[in-house]
């Protein structure tokens, strides 16, 4: 693996393991209510989620090809 590629890998997670951080420390610090929680569950999975698929997947190719990795 070049450095590259785990620099760019670290990049994509670094994000995603903070908000996933945040989220922890929210429900530790008991933020929010069950009724909070089954509608923050329900907005990601039914509305954040789907959206944001197109996103990653023209990102990823576009990386892919500045990169020159061929699928």
């Amino acid at each position: 693996m070049s450095v590259s590629t785990f620099l760019h890998s670290v990049s994509v997670l670094l994000p995603v393991l903070f908000v996933m951080a945040l989220g922890f420390c929210a429900g530790r610090a008991k933020e929010f209510d069950r009724e909070q929680l089954d509608g923050l569950t329900e907005l990601v999975l039914k509305y954040a989620l789907p959206a944001l698929l197109p996103i990653l997947s023209r990102s990823t190719a576009w990386r892919q090809e500045q990169m020159g990795v061929r699928s």
